[in-house]
């Protein structure tokens, strides 16, 4: 029998980084004194997105300092802001639980840093759900990179899996198809519009989840 494994994305898909982001975005655009601020539908069009294309946006608003610090600085004032506003999406723990109960394996891919991803999940007590997490430790560790690194430690260690990658940006979806498992595009995310076009299921409630996976 294979190994029934499920990877998540984290913002826009169980972390709704709305308010939190939004906050330590404009904190962001303060601290570097920017030529302009962006707005919301700036702001949120950048969640998710690697590191070099978010740095080469900052750019476009006259931020010209180094970007390890950009990043850094973001970083930290995102955390800040996890722990004042921060929520998950509707039902996160029900399906994480659902999963659990049922053994299946269940993985976080996201580019987020090392502590902005443990903030959240040990803010919301939801860490020990996870058996696995890949975030990017460089440029070269896209989406489609660490999706494949999950897959293959569970192939390594049981043969056959099946997958399926939950996501709200192209990205995801993209990593899915270039992995060769299913995608399943959360539309409560950032991204309504791209997930539809690269995806093979939609979900606007991730309890849908259990009828995509699982149907009875």
């Amino acid at each position: 029998m294979k190994l029934q494994l499920v990877v998540f994305d984290l913002d826009g898909t169980l972390y709704n980084s709305t308010k939190s982001h939004e906050i330590a975005m404009q904190n962001l655009f303060k601290h570097y004194k920017a030529q302009r601020k962006p707005n919301r539908k700036e702001i949120y069009a950048m969640v998710g997105e690697p590191p070099d294309s978010f740095l080469n946006w900052v750019r476009t608003f006259g931020i010209e300092n180094d970007g390890k610090q950009i990043l850094k600085t973001l970083n930290q004032l995102e955390i800040e802001a996890v722990q004042k506003t921060g929520k998950l999406y509707p039902n996160v723990i029900e399906i994480l639980a659902w999963l659990k109960a049922r053994y299946y394996k269940i993985a976080l891919c996201t580019n987020a840093p090392v502590n902005y991803w443990q903030t959240v999940l040990e803010y919301f007590n939801i860490t020990d759900y996870f058996d696995d997490v890949q975030s990017p430790l460089d440029k070269t560790h896209t989406k489609t990179v660490l999706l494949h690194n999950i897959i293959q430690k569970y192939k390594n260690l049981y043969g056959d899996v099946s997958a399926y990658m939950i996501g709200d940006r192209k990205h995801d979806m993209i990593a899915a198809k270039e992995n060769q498992i299913r995608g399943i595009g959360a539309l409560y995310g950032f991204a309504k519009e791209e997930v539809k076009q690269h995806t093979d299921y939609l979900i606007s409630d991730l309890l849908e989840i259990q009828q995509i996976i699982a149907p009875l």
